[in-house]
């Protein structure tokens, strides 16, 4: 098991190169201030969007119904660092409550 941890700063709008299975991707993040919600985009090395705007919600993996041939065995998940399972506002994140992770599996 490989897991990272994406290092959210306390930037409403973020972006992050990350390499996996020898390949470049592209993680970008942004906090609605209407919604108070994260949401998260993947992006390809040649910054295509495999998707984009998904909500950051704890407990499922971010990369669901993704096209396994685009992103081969990469997982992204939102992890609660404290149990009371709160879904991550923009202090959550940024402070790491709530954390990021990537890698080849959770």
């Amino acid at each position: 098991m490989s897991l990272s941890k994406i290092p959210v700063t306390a930037e409403p709008s973020q972006i992050f190169q990350i390499k996996l299975t020898g390949e470049t991707y592209f993680i970008e993040l942004k906090f609605n201030q209407l919604t108070s919600l994260w949401s998260i985009s993947l992006l390809d090395s040649n910054r295509a969007y495999i998707f984009r705007g998904r909500s950051v919600v704890l407990g499922t993996n971010l990369l669901r119904n993704v096209d396994p041939e685009r992103v081969p065995g990469i997982m992204l998940a939102a992890l609660d660092n404290e149990g009371d399972a709160t879904e991550p506002d923009f202090d959550r994140l940024v402070d790491g409550r709530v954390t990021l992770f990537y890698g080849d599996s959770i």
